[in-house]
């Protein structure tokens, strides 16, 4: 639940909470298979967010989404993941 969302740089994973940045061991594939039927979600090929964490959504141009998180981060969520993002939030 403290986790509001993994993501990928330069081959490294971090995992981000409210206000702290630790680093993971697990690749962002290994991290998707192992949190199915949980509030996480893949938004983007370097992202995995917690949908518990998103506040609002807003869309964008190309059909693209920002989620704004309850800390106000801004994530963006790419056209190719739209629609599992939005299926989270049918469940």
């Amino acid at each position: 639940e403290a986790v509001f969302y993994f993501e990928s740089v330069d081959n490294k994973t971090f995992l981000y909470l409210e206000h702290e940045v630790w680093g993971c061991e697990l690749k962002l594939y290994e991290l998707e298979e192992r949190l199915q039927g949980t509030t996480f979600v893949r938004i983007s090929k370097n992202c995995i967010l917690n949908a518990a964490a998103v506040a609002g959504v807003r869309a964008q141009v190309n059909g693209r989404l920002e989620a704004m998180l309850s800390n106000r981060e801004k994530l963006v969520v790419s056209k190719h993941y739209v629609r599992d993002f939005r299926e989270k939030f049918e469940d």
